[in-house]
């Protein structure tokens, strides 16, 4: 059995010295991460659209991307 660690960043690997990890059953148990909500697929259809943006825009400045 092994454990992930995300510790400042950077990912962790604890496996046991007696295990070892099989390349092709390593990532058997993932899944698929749904990010767009179902009920709205097209971002450019959202009426939020304009809101969302300045609101990115004016994160990107706070942090002096722009």
């Amino acid at each position: 059995m092994t454990n992930t660690l995300f510790y400042k960043g950077k990912r962790l690997r604890l496996v046991p010295e007696s295990g070892r990890i099989d390349p092709a059953t390593r990532f058997d148990k993932l899944t698929p991460l749904q990010i767009i909500n179902p009920q709205f697929p097209n971002l450019e259809d959202v009426d939020m659209l304009p809101e969302m943006q300045r609101e990115w825009e004016q994160d990107w400045k706070d942090e002096g991307f722009l």
